[in-house]
């Protein structure tokens, strides 16, 4: 048998999440890979050939996308899961070296197969267990991350609520892997003159609130804010919205040509090129679902620095780096939002120096990778 590692992600349904759009997995293991490591993945999406771009031929793929399995979500998939990923392993005649896991139903399949091969088991969370009703699941991955040799977070702040939340994990070691592509993400963009391919305004200042357009991303107060802004600055909202919240919902809000809305989205390329020619981007949350600890897991916040941009962003203290580090505006209440907005068209050449610099210092996924592969090496994966 060969000796691999193994990365399984799977979150409680088919396709809700897929690794592809999760850069704190997967970064690792595209890291991984370029220092020369054979992974197989083990992925709860339908199969397809997007990822082969992104990885050497020295990585397999494997699909756990058998429909009878989400059939039912509750106690026959967590067992249909497990049986059909032991069938898998099974059938490629590995022996794993490590095993790296993400998603609540990846982490307790990631436990089982760390265990049954006697190797270390690198447990990546970007949820807490507790977020969804489904006690069975809570259970097992609060029960996986007991037998974690590492857990890994996008933020140290959810690494120290999730040492919280389970009991027995508190002397774990930790590490954090921030939400943000790898640098060649936002190298040779295209460029486009978005304000005439969005039909907005000839030299006005876009203000961007992107990726998915949720209540708890406080749209309908940000939206309320625009009677109050600068001439010259537009909102940009590009996004998904719920089902259950559409964009019909906000129409009361509206305030004709200054608020813009495009629902389709964009490759990774195309949607780094609209945030740089934006001014800033917002990055609001409310006091929901543990959002208080979104930190570094916030990808909308850490692409808008990469590309330049300062942010508007909660006055959370998982967030507080963007006032220490000077990245923008932190805000408590909506009405601080248009004074907000007035400084960052005031100091736009400022932050378009100052945002890059600082994130590729403190903030970028290979500003942190000296302690990622430091905490993989004691957690018994070698590297080299």
């Amino acid at each position: 048998m060969t000796r691999r590692i193994a990365y399984i992600h799977s979150r409680l349904q088919l396709n809700n999440a897929r690794l592809k759009y999760m850069p704190f997995g997967f970064n690792l293991a595209q890291k991984l890979d370029q220092l020369g490591h054979s992974i197989d993945f083990y992925l709860a999406e339908d199969a397809t050939d997007d990822y082969t771009s992104y990885f050497s031929d020295r990585t397999r793929f494997f699909f756990l996308d058998q429909p009878l399995i989400w059939k039912r979500p509750g106690k026959l998939t967590f067992y249909l899961l497990h049986l059909y990923t032991q069938y898998l392993v099974k059938k490629s005649q590995t022996r794993y070296r490590a095993v790296l896991s993400s998603g609540q139903a990846g982490n307790c399949l990631g436990s089982k197969l760390a265990q049954s091969h006697s190797c270390p088991f690198i447990f990546l969370s970007d949820e807490f267990p507790d977020i969804y009703d489904a006690p069975l699941w809570e259970n097992a991955e609060a029960q996986a991350a007991r037998h974690a040799d590492l857990l890994i977070s996008p933020d140290e702040s959810r690494c120290q609520k999730l040492t919280e939340k389970i009991e027995g994990i508190s002397q774990k070691p930790s590490a954090t892997v921030p939400n943000t592509p790898l640098a060649d993400a936002f190298e040779n963009l295209p460029e486009i003159d978005w304000h005439e391919r969005l039909g907005l305004p000839a030299h006005s200042k876009i203000f961007l609130l992107a990726g998915g357009i949720h209540d708890y991303n406080q749209v309908a107060e940000t939206l309320f804010t625009v009677a109050d802004w600068p001439e010259e600055a537009v909102l940009l909202v590009n996004g998904k919205t719920s089902r259950y919240v559409p964009k019909s919902s906000y129409d009361h809000l509206d305030v004709p040509g200054k608020i813009f809305w495009h629902t389709d989205l964009f490759d990774d390329p195309e949607f780094h090129s609209l945030v740089k020619a934006s001014t800033a981007s917002f990055g609001l949350y409310r006091h929901v679902n543990d959002l208080d600890y979104v930190g570094k897991s916030s990808g909308k916040i850490l692409r808008s620095l990469a590309c330049g941009r300062p942010v508007i962003a909660s006055n959370f203290h998982s967030l507080d780096f963007i006032s220490r580090l000077d990245l923008g505006k932190q805000v408590t209440h909506p009405r601080e939002i248009p004074g907000a907005v007035k400084h960052l068209i005031d100091q736009e050449s400022f932050y378009a120096a100052h945002c890059p610099a600082a994130y590729q210092k403190h903030l970028s996924f290979e500003a942190y990778w000296p302690q990622i592969s430091l905490a993989l090496e004691q957690a018994g994966l070698q590297l080299n």
